[in-house]
């Protein structure tokens, strides 16, 4: 089946915004990307948001998959690009990459764990994947 060019949802522009982040401090791990996640949203990814957002980020080419982790592609890097000494917050940073992505924006009553691609192909983020990654997240801040 070919790729189609994906429609990117506010929760994709959360995960490729935290990605950006994590791997500005070390790699672009589940639990670094959760953390980030945290951080820019104040909450906690949902398994779907995750595996729907890596799999339309990934079909839009703007992210990549490896075994260690996540990274982002050139057309990635250029829509989450933020000059060292810019005053947006995390949030904005968010709000912008969404806008250049042409993300739906959030509505209310929008359900987190309804974000599923119905075009993905592989499962990016199983329930042991989620738990053991937020194990992870949580650890690091005791």
């Amino acid at each position: 089946m070919p790729k189609t060019k994906p429609s990117y949802i506010s929760s994709d522009a959360w995960i490729l915004t935290s990605l950006a982040y994590a791997i500005n401090s070390g790699k672009g791990t589940l639990s670094r990307i959760i953390g980030a996640g945290d951080y820019i949203n104040h909450a906690i990814l949902t398994r779907s948001e995750l595996n729907g957002g890596i799999s339309r980020l990934i079909r839009g080419d703007l992210i990549t998959e490896s075994d260690e982790g996540y990274a982002l592609t050139p057309d990635g890097i250029a829509v989450t690009h933020l000059e060292k000494d810019s005053k947006v917050s995390a949030y904005e940073h968010m709000k912008t990459v969404g806008e250049s992505i042409g993300a739906a924006a959030w509505k209310p009553g929008e359900d987190p764990n309804d974000c599923d691609d119905n075009e993905r192909m592989k499962t990016y983020v199983s329930e042991n994947d989620l738990e053991k990654a937020f194990q992870e997240y949580k650890k690091g801040l005791k």
